[in-house]
């Protein structure tokens, strides 16, 4: 509640000066309801500081020129009205009465659909795009981003959104013997399209399969991990991304020199893209524990292909910590429980979240909400 009262100066002060005050404070008193109505500590304290993060925002502009920033409140808002979204969901499924398996079967249509698009799209149609062109013009053709996307906008969203999915395939089981047949061959054919276009999230759903069969197998997970690194070295060694690789110890090596990377590289891969992000971090103690605030722009418009060193970059070793310490905790309590769909499906976009920025796009952060919404019923359930 102290929070709340300490935003009602914007709201006597500033109407009409920044950003209709009025409104901002109605959203930062809703983060904070948000915010407390989750049970988990982690999760609450993250909204709470990304709270206060917004709060220093506005403050700090009342002293100097928004021009003078590397982020200004609006962006901040727009993070923590993200975010707070996030959490809506989290929190609905979490009180929600359907059972778990209810909330896999829908989230197994909606990936057999995307499954569907994409085999389709393998054969030179692309029906969403023609869709869309029936109603509105296209400024450009997306058929030349290739194959296996569904109506995701690129196989790396797909694989995300396909590889959390998989542990729910291999759960899934019916009574009857033809339906047993029918869902092996979709799970088959769901885990052929994921490998057939590779990405960090197929990477990481070979690795959460060795996690879902470990209760059977103790081996399973280093025969995971050594599948998962064979096919990533396949990928780099017969993709671009090679020379991104080959460009790396050259880079490391100015940052570990200089402290700083170059701002433009013929090779901007997620490795400069990671380096460059923290020669930014390190430049003050204040960027390194309180980061450079939420939305703070790295140098490109997109997001750094890595959720771990993004919240590091724009909310500092706090923020990092908090996401850390969810992280570890929920796998701890998984693991605990010996809910090995939960977990293996928890671990897959966790790894994904280190290649990529599946929390920054709708379809991929709705899918993991739910999957941490479900795991948050688990905890609630056991505390009682």
């Amino acid at each position: 509640m102290l929070g709340i009262f300490l935003i009602l100066p914007f709201v006597l002060i500033l109407p009409g000066v920044l950003w209709k005050s009025q409104q901002v404070f109605l959203l930062l008193a809703t983060s904070l309801f948000v915010a407390f109505s989750l049970k988990n500590i982690w999760l609450r304290s993250f909204i709470v500081y990304l709270f206060g993060w917004i709060i220093y925002l506005f403050l700090r502009s009342l002293a100097s020129p928004l021009t003078h920033f590397n982020v200004s409140p609006q962006t901040g808002m727009s993070i923590l009205l993200f975010v707070m979204a996030g959490a809506i969901i989290v929190k609905f499924v979490s009180i929600s009465k359907l059972s778990d398996e209810k909330f896999y079967n829908i989230i197994r249509i909606a990936v057999l659909l995307q499954v569907f698009i994409a085999i389709i799209q393998y054969f030179g149609f692309y029906p969403w795009e023609w869709l869309l062109s029936s109603i509105v013009a296209p400024a450009h053709s997306t058929a030349d981003i290739g194959p296996f996307r569904g109506t995701l906008g690129n196989r790396d969203v797909l694989g995300c959104f396909i590889g959390v999915s998989i542990p729910l395939f291999l759960s899934w089981k019916e009574v009857k013997h033809y339906q047993n047949v029918l869902i092996k061959a979709a799970t088959i054919i769901t885990l052929a399209i994921l490998l057939m276009s590779p990405s960090p999230g197929a990477v990481a759903a070979l690795i959460g399969i060795g996690v879902y069969y470990f209760k059977e197998n103790k081996f399973s997970i280093l025969i995971a991990f050594m599948t998962a690194a064979i096919y990533a070295i396949i990928y780099i060694l017969t993709s671009y991304h090679l020379s991104d690789f080959m460009a790396a110890p050259s880079q490391l090596s100015g940052l570990v020199n200089t402290g700083t990377v170059a701002i433009s590289s013929p090779n901007e891969g997620r490795l400069w893209k990671w380096m460059l992000a923290f020669s930014q971090i390190i430049q003050s103690p204040e960027t390194l524990i309180f980061g450079n605030g939420p939305g703070a722009f790295w140098g490109r418009k997109y997001p750094l292909h890595n959720e771990f060193i993004q919240c590091w970059f724009e909310l500092g070793l706090v923020g990092f910590a908090l996401m850390i310490g969810y992280v570890c905790s929920t796998i701890k309590f998984l693991f605990k429980l010996k809910d090995m769909v939960l977990l293996s499906a928890f671990v897959i976009a966790c790894i994904d979240a280190g290649g990529n920025y599946p929390m920054h796009l709708a379809t991929t952060a709705f899918l993991i909400c739910i999957i941490t919404g479900l795991i948050e019923r688990k905890r609630r359930i056991t505390d009682e």
